[in-house]
């Protein structure tokens, strides 16, 4: 499908702004640089692109591990206390612990998105997860799939996620309202931060090339 192709590779770039592609570079040289280890072995543990938990992390935290969001979610990777529990997390402020744990819960949200779903959409789908919670997710593939689109393909889900905040729309799901708008930003965020990671190593491989 050429429309989920050039959304794999473009789209998310629509969202991410200069200034927040720069600082997002200032602070991968500064502030991320204590925790990079700990999203390599998270991402080797848990079979996920360090780079692309490393750009979670900065969604969430901007890699800051004692962060706390009014909503009570802590730590690097803002994980609210309940799924801390299922996590046995007990110590969300502890960066090394909390990276693991937001690895960890990604994967398991994984194995909850649709089983048709191929990498990477099955990834982005487990995000808006971890994101707008499982819930509100599966309310979203449901409409997706009432809409005539596929509920495997990110591109397909992320258009109708809007809609969760739609009275019209959500009192005809099981799981009601939810701003699914900032579900969307929060993806493509993510995945313009990882894209940004991976733009720094090959500069970084081509530079040391011509050395």
């Amino acid at each position: 499908r050429l429309r989920a192709l050039v959304d794999r590779h473009y789209a998310q770039f629509e969202r991410l702004d200069e200034s927040l592609s720069r600082r997002f570079l200032r602070d991968l040289e500064t502030r991320a640089r204590p925790y990079l280890r700990t999203f390599r072995r998270a991402g080797e543990r848990y079979g996920i692109d360090w780079r692309l938990l490393a750009a979670v992390g900065y969604q969430e935290s901007k890699w800051r591990p004692n962060a706390v969001s009014h909503q009570g979610a802590y730590g690097l990777m803002q994980i609210v206390l309940p799924t801390a529990r299922d996590l046995a997390l007990t110590n969300p402020s502890n960066p090394t612990k909390n990276i693991m744990a937001g690895a960890k819960y990604i994967d398991q949200l994984r194995d909850l998105v649709p089983v048709e779903a191929t990498e990477p959409d099955r990834t982005y789908l487990a995000l808006a997860a971890y994101n707008v919670g499982i819930g509100h997710l599966n309310d979203a593939l449901e409409l997706t799939k009432r809409q005539g689109a596929d509920p495997s393909q990110w591109a397909d889900v992320r258009e109708r996620l809007p809609q969760l905040s739609d009275p019209a729309v959500y009192r005809d799901l099981r799981y009601g309202y939810a701003r699914g708008s900032e579900t969307v930003n929060y993806v493509e965020n993510i995945r313009a931060f990882h894209d940004l990671m991976i733009w720094v190593a090959t500069r970084d491989q081509l530079l040391s090339s011509r050395r």
